[in-house]
């Protein structure tokens, strides 16, 4: 077995990634794929480097060969924080009764105290759970007994995941929601001089922000435990270390180890990974205090303001070492409580209500623990699971389940008309999505067609039932989501989106299952607005309304998974076979011909008949007509039915819109008791009760009037600060926060999903703009479990009660209704006569983004250096007479310092160009009024278009309010700049990145360490130089001599590894932590992939396509003539680079992309997907002995890239295909995915020699 050169592993280092790892193990026995592993790693740990000695893993990360290895900066040293004082014991012992008593029921650990009458702790006990909290409970109450056997308890209050069953058991005074528990326990103990709580226990954690005693924002961890006492606890036992010593030994730590902080898996696998090469225990221990504390801020405390004053609460605050990691991350003073471990049940009994009658404390712990069952409810097939309870001489209690019929019973009167209120809401809506009953014995022609209650349904069924009715076929929908929905895709799944996703394909398959003989699954490259008249009043930047990725790729999802059978005839685009004229041009520049190969992704029998059409449904479009033709064409029906169906369907669409409106103006009426929980999400989300558990209902539940967001009467249209958004659904839910915004009786309730990529901007931007508005932001995956969600409930309910009582005082006698009935009617009036007020409420006018050159042009533009075609975009900017100049390199101080300013959702490039923000506000002499700030935007459905409005919060919170984030898109940044300046632009971009990719080539065999590199910089400021002059071809021959003049030993031949993903991962070698240099260390060529030009080429081509479908002949023409002129003139700019070796090819077309791409994608319609996939084959046919996809942390492109690979794999047998996902926190798991990667490449170019 061929070793790699200069790298070193341990066993234990891959076994973890073995089951990441799967498709590049020999298949065969278990033993067999353990003995791969452990040869690999045995492969690299008795190697010599290029000059001797053992190289670490580490060195596989350094760069370039034969200099010191890039070492990773270890985290602060730890200073111990000052002393807490201990509370005073005597008072105690002085403490006279009765006593209230409070109890916090946790997964891991029960509290009790006992609360003297004048408010001073005169016992307490804390002990673990262990999976039984009644015990637990009557333990602690036992161990109070022991304190105070006298005891009189004059009230008792719960709190906690157990509250609940233990009020039922013992029959509390009143239960608590664990937010609210520990604020009052915090002000305990600080009154008001509490600006926030840190809470931190055994197994979750909570951040909770304060205004004047008041509840203002709080969040909670939700299945992460890495940043929990248990997993503290876990991981100093795992270095022999007892809980008790874990401070004093970090303590003593002078280079603390640097963990990734994302997540418990990976931060043992980093812990484990430091520990076996060197670590000291005392440099683990204080690692783990600063990675808990990252964790913490990172996945909890990131949108909650802590303030200046935050107190620092639960079990793990006894921990000192993380005390003090939060001090120096936080950079303030952080206060432990002085009852820290008990601080929740503390705050239970401050809420013990008056009048509660009196009990002894020993009848309370002696009463015996009452007979307890798990259950399993079989009312549905959700099987909730459920616990029945018997307490004292009534009968059997039962609690859990999602839908809450077990706690009907026990809800107040009003309670229960609120929830029968909203469950009649839903039940109309759904009446009004499904439509009129279809007559029986009514004709269907062309049979039954199944229609996914997924994505796009949940919004869009509306118009696709009477679009398919109409066009003769019978719609019939999946049902909603349940279990085994979930289950269904979990089978079928081949890569790991988010749950709507995930449930999209259980429903294909559930179809598939129930025997239709074909799925409606349209690729929908633009949906309608959902309020036709609001909606051409507000700006926009973006020319279409995107759905999701994964509702406009479904199709494909679905064949992926092998649960739907797609025809020949619609795999693909249409037109994919090269013209006369292209097939000339290939003469003339060098023929590639196409590979065909067979692939078995789609499946041939058995399976209903995809039917994805594309659609754009906006008749304003040149393409609405055109591709409904094409959709007749191919399903052989009549063109002008086909749009007249279309058409009918939209009017359809926007009834029930305007109808939803309708419904919720008359929810509204007359009910002013309650404060209005407006549910701002997408339609999937918020409707899908099974996805949400149950929302609308605990909502109504805990006293609010639930409203969906497509039921808000007469939102406003959106202002300027809102023209980046491109997703429609994102859009409507702004409409809805604004509604809310302008109301004091109406509190957001924002939801998501785990991953969602159009949310992870949007939801930041809502919470931001609400600011200290109450609100409730809840993320769903598959794991959401019921207990958390209530706690979330009861603690909005609690934060709200406050502004909702002085909106109430403040509206005084008069009737909501009257005022709401009025403010409806001026609104309606409003829109009829076409002044229908802004949503002043969201507005930010400062700092501001803007796309347009006039807005920038007495400024000073910072181009982010995102790689070197930067340079490339600084002289097109300065030939179009703009001052511009480029930003410093990014690096890891770039993501330092983006970090603080990312919420932890948003794509890893918002960090790093964040971070180059950061450093060009830091400058000396920089004045923000006379910056901009440059980065490109995509017109597309990517998130960089709103990136400017994150870039916004940044310079708001550094104080740069007169700051211009300038982020045009294509269209706008090259809008009037003249065909020689285009030409320019377009050269010097097609001559740098074959430049990068020649340099790839040179610097293996330099014998100068770094040389290549500074005149790969070098020649990338000349090229940007000769585009600022339009004169790039003298230029690219000044580049070439750089090149030249570099000392080098005689090339040899290397193995190829193939490199795609998304553009600025794959590009950045401080995103991708050197990983072409790893490539190159271990011996192999890497095929860089290009960053702009590859989309240019792909562009032209696809014009020409859309032009044919819209019958613009003349567009054609255009379009035909760019492209070709395009191939030539980037061919005449690059053949200077003769003279350092063979020319690179120039890039694909469209045609050619979309023929490599459609085997094993479909339909690529989103052009950085199929360019993704396509490029991967490309390189495969090149010779490349495995690809490696380079994507940051939540790219959709980057999951459904993955989707395609599987296939991909089968086509090109024992040439590993592997996803590289990178987030910028900790990296260990990458880089032994990595080498094992290498290793299977160069056991490949073995057996072929």
């Amino acid at each position: 077995m061929r070793n790699l050169p200069g790298l070193a592993a341990t066993p234990a280092d891959l076994a973890d990634a073995l089951h990441e790892l799967r498709f590049l193990v020999p298949q065969g026995t278990s033993e067999g794929r353990h003995q791969f592993v452990v040869q690999i790693a045995r492969g690299g740990s008795g190697l010599a480097g290029r000059r001797g000695g053992r190289t670490m893993l580490s060195r596989l990360l350094a760069g370039v060969p034969d200099e010191p290895a890039v070492r990773e900066v270890p985290a602060p040293v730890l200073v111990r924080p000052p002393a807490t004082p201990t509370p005073a014991r005597s008072r105690a012992r002085r403490s006279r009764g009765p006593f209230r008593l409070g109890m916090d029921l946790g997964s891991a650990s029960t509290k009790a105290v006992l609360l003297d009458g004048a408010g001073a702790v005169a016992a307490a006990a804390y002990l673990p759970t262990r999976g039984r909290p009644l015990r637990a409970a009557r333990e602690v109450l036992e161990a109070l007994r022991r304190q105070r056997p006298a005891a009189e308890v004059a009230g008792l209050c719960a709190t906690g995941s157990g509250r609940h069953l233990v009020a039922l058991w013992l029959g509390a005074d009143a239960t608590i929601d664990e937010i609210t528990a520990q604020a009052r326990g915090a002000r305990a103990a600080f009154g008001d001089d509490v600006t926030g709580v840190i809470e931190i226990g055994g197994q979750d954690a909570k951040a909770i922000a304060l205004a004047d005693g008041r509840v203002v924002r709080f969040a909670m961890n939700r299945l992460c435990a890495a940043g929990t006492g248990s997993f503290l606890e876990e991981q100093a036992a795992r270095l022999e270390t007892p809980i008790e010593a874990f401070a004093e030994q970090a303590f003593a730590s002078a280079t603390p180890a640097r963990l990734a902080g994302k997540c418990a898996v990976f931060m043992d696998a980093d812990l484990v990974h430091h520990q076996q090469h060197g670590a000291s225990r005392a440099d683990l221990l204080a690692g783990l205090a600063h990675a808990v504390v990252e964790n913490y801020l990172r996945r909890v405390g990131g949108p909650v303001e802590l303030g200046e004053r935050p107190v620092f609460q639960g079990g793990v605050a006894a921990n000192a070492a993380v005390v003090a990691a939060f001090r120096q991350a936080l950079d303030r003073p952080v206060r432990v409580h002085p009852h820290a471990t008990v601080s929740g049940a503390l705050g239970a009994a401050l809420s013990v209500p008056d009048g509660a009658p009196r009990r002894s404390l020993a009848e309370l712990a002696a009463a015996p623990e009452p007979p307890a069952r798990a259950t399993t409810c079989r009312q549905c097939d959700n099987r909730c699971e459920l616990t029945v309870l018997r307490a004292g001489d009534g009968g059997p209690v039962t609690l859990g389940g999602a839908c809450g019929r077990y706690d009907r019973a026990r809800l107040l009167p009003g309670a229960r008309e609120r929830e029968d209120a909203a469950a009649e809401l839903l039940a109309e809506r759904e009446r009004l999505w499904a439509g009129p009953a279809r007559p029986a014995g009514a004709a269907a022609p062309r049979g039954r067609i199944g229609v996914p209650r997924g994505i796009l349904a949940h919004d869009l069924y509306p118009f696709l039932r009477t679009f398919l009715d109409a066009l003769g076929w019978e719609p019939v929908p999946s049902g909603p989501s349940r279990r085994a929905t979930l289950l269904r895709a979990a089978h079928a799944l081949t890569a790991e989106p988010c749950l709507p996703a995930k449930l999209l394909l259980g429903h294909v398959g559930e179809l598939a299952d129930a025997g239709l003989p074909a799925v409606f699954l349209p690729t929908l490259l633009s949906v309608p607005e959902a309020d036709p008249e609001v909606a051409p009043r507000e700006p926009s930047r973006v020319g279409r309304r995107y759905p999701c990725m994964y509702g406009l790729t479904g199709g494909d999802l679905a064949c992926a998974a092998s649960l739907v059978d797609e025809p020949d005839h619609h795999r693909g685009r249409a037109d994919a076979a090269p013209t006369k004229l292209e097939r000339a041009v290939r003469r003339l520049l060098g023929d590639r011909p196409l590979p065909d190969r067979a692939t078995t992704l789609r499946r041939r029998g058995g399976g209903p008949r995809l039917v994805a059409p594309e659609l754009i449904l906006d008749p304003r479009s040149s393409l609405f007509r055109g591709l409904l033709v094409e959709f007749a064409r191919r399903e052989r029906l009549d063109p002008e039915a086909a749009v007249a169906a279309a058409l009918r369907g939209l009017d359809a669409y926007f009834a029930f819109r305007r109808a939803l409106r309708a419904l919720g103006r008359r929810f509204l009426e007359g009910r002013a008791g309650a404060p209005i929980a407006v549910l701002l999400g997408h339609p999937y989300v918020v409707h899908d009760p099974y996805l949400n558990l149950q929302l609308v209902r605990r909502l109504a539940r805990a006293g609010f009037l639930p409203l969906p967001f497509d039921l808000v009467p007469d939102a406003p249209p959106l202002g300027p600060s809102w023209a980046c958004i491109g997703w429609r659904s994102n859009r409507d839910l702004l409409r809805a926060a604004a509604w809310a915004a302008a109301r004091d009786d109406a509190f957001p309730v924002v939801l998501t999903c785990f991953g969602c990529g159009p949310d992870a901007f949007v939801v930041r931007f809502l919470e931001e703009a609400l600011d200290e508005r109450p609100h409730l932001t809840l993320e769903f995956d598959e794991h959401q479990a019921e207990a958390g969600l209530e706690t979330r409930i009861e603690a909005f309910r609690h934060a709200v009660d406050e502004p909702w009582r002085r909106a109430r005082a403040a509206r005084g006698t008069e009737s909501r209704a009257v005022r709401d009935d009025a403010a409806d009617r001026a609104a309606s009036a409003a829109v009829a006569s076409g002044t229908r007020p802004s949503a002043d409420p969201l507005e930010r006018w400062s700092p501001w983004t803007t796309g347009r050159r006039e807005d920038v042009r007495d400024r000073t533009i910072v181009v982010s250096r995102f790689g070197d075609a930067a340079a490339v975009f600084r002289g097109f900017l300065e030939a179009m007479g703009l001052d511009a100049r480029l930003g410093p390199e990014i690096d890891e101080s770039s993501l330092a310092l983006g970090r603080e300013f990312a919420g932890g959702q948003e794509c890893n490039p918002f960090a790093y160009f964040t971070g180059d923000l950061v450093r060009a506000l830091q400058e000396p002499g920089a004045d923000p009024s006379r910056l901009a700030f440059y980065v490109p935007a995509s017109e597309g459905a990517c998130l960089l278009g709103q990136y400017g409005r994150g870039f916004e919060s940044a310079a708001r919170r550094l104080g740069a309010e007169n700051l211009v984030i300038y982020n045009p898109h294509f269209g706008e940044l090259t809008s009037g700049a003249g065909v020689t300046l285009l030409a320019a632009f377009w050269q010097g971009l097609a001559a740098l990145e074959a430049l990068i990719q020649l340099a790839a080539d040179l610097r293996p065999f330099e014998l100068e360490a770094g040389a290549t590199d500074r005149a790969r910089r070098q020649a990338a400021d000349l090229i940007g130089d000769g585009v600022a002059r339009r004169r790039v071809r003298p230029a690219v021959e000044r580049a070439v001599e750089l090149f030249a003049a570099i000392p080098r030993r005689p090339l040899e031949p290397r193995p190829a590894v193939g490199l795609v993903g998304d553009v600025f991962t794959r590009a950045n070698d401080a995103a991708n932590r050197h990983l072409v240099r790893t490539i190159e260390q271990a011996g192999c060529r890497v095929l860089v992939p290009p960053t702009i030009t590859d989309i240019a080429a792909y562009v032209p081509g696809e014009w020409v396509y859309d032009g044919r479908r819209s019958g613009d002949h003349r567009f054609v023409l255009r379009s035909v003539l760019l492209e070709t002129w395009q191939r030539f003139s980037g061919l005449w700019t690059v053949v200077p680079l003769r003279r350092l070796g063979p020319l690179p090819r120039l890039e694909r077309t469209y045609r050619e992309a979309v023929a490599l791409a459609r085997p094993y994608l479909g339909r690529p319609v989103e052009a950085m997907l199929a360019l993704n996939v396509s490029k991967a084959v490309e390189q495969l046919e090149a010779g490349a002995l495995g690809v490696l996809s380079v994507v940051c942390h939540g790219c959709m492109v980057g999951v459904l890239s993955e989707s395609a690979f599987r296939p991909l794999r089968e086509a090109y047998p024992g040439r590993p295909v592997l996803t590289l996902t990178y987030d910028g926190l900790g990296d260990t798991h990458v880089a032994t995915r990595v080498e094992a990667f290498l290793q299977r490449v160069l056991e490949h170019r073995e057996a072929r020699s």
